[in-house]
């Protein structure tokens, strides 16, 4: 990978740190307990925050919330965060267990952070994450906030057990006549199972219950048609010749068709996006070129190459919202072709030649606009590529951009 490509590469990924996100209404709850109205800014974050920006009003200065200044901060009715000071088991969360500890006791250490309301009723539910990092969190009428206990521990080399302490806390804890000991065992250490049984505990207590959940958390897929035009070029040069022997066949403007598979991953605001994008290209041209430019006498010869392919992009997609309408995207994408036809040919009398055009993978950078999730335009660049046939005496040299319209015409994701 080149300079040039690990440039744009950073660039593009830095944006996620300066692009805009919207600010939604909601409140925070200070040190002094005063409750605040203002606009929290909507990170959608997938690890808990520590820190989080809101202003009072549209034309104010922007704020930062910390652990040392907000007891909560609400964004209403999506997501809800309070201070929490207390123990919390920070072991090794994996599933290699090679990796696992042989203790298969938590590992307290007390801190303070922040902490994610998932219901509030009778019981509340409450989720922390950092990275591969997942606890859960109770709270009953009676008793403080309390972590949910589980931990996968070693128990030989190769084998490993867990410890479900949890499930003795909720059976300790949350007992209701409608839920059975089988109800108890089944419940795993997911959050939408633990969600499920807070549900059926409040709902068995009769208690009013707030389930904190954004809307279209989930993640989605959409199917776009791309079709668009490429303007490639394509050179090849002789490695062993004393004369200039290079063929130049300049640029071309083609047709490309493409049919795009995304999915949209359900965090981060559903910014992150991984694609799939098999498409047909085709690059022909036929001129005549002297092929011994530093000779006294010319040589003139016509060449011609015909090349047609499948292509096959896999890649990230990161989206930038302007306004509910508009966002920008940025693709970065590794691409592999598979030959439909290719030939590369010279009639010349004294060197000619025929060979298979074999083009190796290249990296796809890509930038575009996108209205109404419907309708898109991507400027796209291509990394050089050569290839021919694994010929030790000749070179090729192939270059394109590519200008690519989209449209939508299937999406599940939830309105």
């Amino acid at each position: 990978m080149n300079k040039q490509l690990i440039t744009i590469l950073i660039a593009i990924l830095s944006l996620q740190a300066y692009a805009q996100n919207t600010y939604k209404k909601g409140y925070i709850i200070n040190n002094s307990g005063e409750k605040i109205e203002c606009l929290i800014r909507d990170l959608d974050w997938n690890n808990t925050p520590i820190k989080f920006e809101y202003k009072l009003n549209e034309e104010a200065n922007v704020n930062v919330g910390t652990l040392a200044t907000i007891k909560e901060f609400v964004i209403a009715p999506e997501a809800k965060y309070i201070r929490f000071k207390g123990n919390i088991d920070r072991s090794i969360s994996t599933s290699n267990v090679n990796k696992m500890e042989y203790n298969k006791n938590p590992v307290f250490k007390e801190e303070q952070l922040f902490l994610k309301v998932l219901l509030e009723g009778k019981a509340n539910l409450y989720e922390y994450r950092s990275g591969s990092l997942e606890r859960y969190f109770y709270k009953t009428e009676e008793g403080d906030i309390e972590q949910l206990i589980y931990k996968k521990y070693k128990v030989r080399e190769y084998k490993f057990t867990e410890n479900t302490r949890y499930k003795e806390q909720l059976w300790s804890n949350l007992k209701c006549s409608d839920i059975s000991i089988k109800d108890f065992n089944s419940v795993d250490y997911k959050k939408n199972d633990l969600i499920n049984f807070f549900v059926t505990y409040n709902e068995c207590n009769n208690s009013e219950f707030t389930k904190y959940q954004k809307k279209n958390a989930g993640g989605f897929f959409n199917i776009n048609i791309r079709p668009g035009v490429t303007n490639s070029s394509l050179g090849i040069s002789n490695n062993i010749s004393f004369d200039t022997r290079d063929f130049d066949f300049g640029n071309k403007l083609g047709f490309r068709f493409g049919a795009e598979l995304e999915y949209v991953f359900p965090f981060n605001n559903n910014k992150w996006s991984v694609l799939f994008e098999p498409t047909y290209r085709s690059y022909k041209e036929e001129r005549e070129f002297n092929y011994l430019p530093n000779s006294i006498v010319p040589r003139f010869a016509t060449a011609k190459v015909e090349y047609t392919s499948i292509e096959f992009p896999t890649g990230i997609r990161y989206y930038s919202y302007i306004n509910n309408h508009s966002k920008l995207f940025f693709n970065v994408l590794l691409a592999f072709e598979y030959e439909l036809s290719s030939s590369i040919s010279s009639d010349s009398t004294d060197g000619g030649f025929n060979f298979d055009l074999n083009t190796d993978e290249n990296w796809k950078l890509g930038m575009g606009y996108m209205y109404k999730n419907k309708f898109s335009v991507e400027f796209r660049y291509g990394t050089p590529r050569g290839g021919l046939s694994d010929n030790k005496f000749w070179s090729s040299d192939f270059k394109n951009v590519s200008l690519i319209l989209g449209y939508t015409i299937f999406s599940n994701k939830k309105e």
